[in-house]
């Protein structure tokens, strides 16, 4: 979200790569979308508030964005 926090580059690719895989996209949905009941769940699945506040940071740039897929 422009001006709020960063978009989380680690969680969207992947969700790209399970998406080649049928199996692995139903297990990928499951876990992030049909398996909590919060926005809230959902967040702190992704890395609670700790990792919006990475996200905000780098949004910010007080923090450098790390390459995806290479951690943070």
């Amino acid at each position: 979200m422009p001006y709020l926090y960063f978009s989380d580059e680690e969680h969207l690719a992947e969700w790209m790569r399970v998406e080649r895989d049928p199996d692995e996209l139903e297990r990928f949905l499951d876990k992030y979308i049909y398996g909590v009941s919060t926005f809230e769940e959902y967040v702190e699945l992704c890395g609670g508030a700790e990792r919006i506040e990475q996200l905000r940071k780098i949004e910010l740039v007080e923090q450098p964005a790390t390459p995806a897929g290479q951690g943070a």
